[in-house]
């Protein structure tokens, strides 16, 4: 909530994102032996080298912070801090790309059969929305969401506890505000979790945008308990041009996965404005952790 103070930091099911040790809170910090971490506004960033990240995101974390009412005196002098003690690092943005309110954006204007077919296709899809569906196949928690955007899906899982980990602290602070859920700033590709901790990961329509979504999956593959499950869509299963529409699917398998379902034909519907929506055909992909290794 806006202006509400954050409770403490829960490190239960959190882990340093350099070797996955245990973290120990100390006064607006996370320790381990390995380094040490900031909370700033409640959120922990647990990224492999907090100080240059601060240092070339601080004016987009400052106004993040500002948006949500945390910007205190002693979480500015907590990011400055490790901001301040590298040098030689240029400032740079965290691009947001994410929808207020995709679902609350009105049907197009005007008449005439093709606008009624338009507006009877975003209805539908709407009433299929995507991130119910995938509510859905999150099991019994603790679930791990990766890549939230403004919170579509966080506010519809069901599991607790619930962990949400995005490199955008705006979108963390947005997804999680209202919501039983610990945020965290941290990589895809390094997650800060615990070890085999988590009944189901899930991430919508991300493992198409990073540079290394092999990363991604063994990290996920890391954070599951045996038997639990993976959850993940993606508009591009061919990711980009490095293969087929089968390189997400051999990659989940090689990441030491099961591939347990597939829905090829779900629609994502993103609409930006009453004369724009963009239209997607997904790829939900279900993969299990065995239990024991063959």
């Amino acid at each position: 909530m806006r202006g509400c103070y954050p409770r403490p930091v829960d490190t239960t099911l959190l882990a340093d994102p350099i070797d996955h040790g245990p973290l120990r809170p100390d006064d607006g910090l996370l320790r381990s032996p390995h380094g040490v971490w900031p909370v700033l506004g409640g959120v922990p960033v647990l990224v492999p080298e907090p100080a240059a990240f601060l240092a070339a995101h601080r004016v987009p974390i400052l106004a993040a912070l500002a948006e949500a009412g945390r910007a205190t005196r002693a979480e500015v002098d907590r990011l400055d801090a490790f901001a301040d003690a590298v040098v030689g690092v240029g400032a740079a943005a965290i691009p947001d790309d994410f929808l207020e309110d995709e679902e609350a954006v009105p049907l197009p204007p005007g008449e005439g059969a093709a606008r009624d077919a338009l507006a009877a296709f975003l209805l539908a899809a709407r009433a299929s929305s995507l991130h119910a569906r995938l509510a859905t196949l999150c099991e019994t928690g603790p679930v791990l969401e990766v890549g939230c955007g403004a919170g579509p899906l966080t506010r519809r899982i069901p599991g607790r506890p619930l962990v949400v980990v995005d490199r955008s602290i705006r979108a963390v602070l947005r997804a999680t505000g209202g919501v039983d859920a610990l945020g965290v700033v941290g990589l895809a590709e390094q997650l800060p979790v615990a070890d085999r901790a988590f009944g189901t990961v899930v991430a919508a329509n991300l493992v198409d945008l990073l540079d290394d979504p092999l990363a991604f999956l063994e990290a996920a593959a890391r954070a599951l308990r045996p038997g639990g499950q993976l959850v993940l869509t993606t508009p591009d299963p061919g990711l980009g041009l490095r293969g087929s529409d089968s390189t997400v699917g051999e990659l989940v398998v090689t990441a030491g996965l099961e591939v347990v379902a597939a829905d090829e034909d779900f629609p994502w519907v993103r609409s930006h404005g009453p004369r724009h929506h963009e239209v997607y055909v997904v790829r939900i992909l279900v993969a299990r952790k065995p239990r024991r290794r063959r």
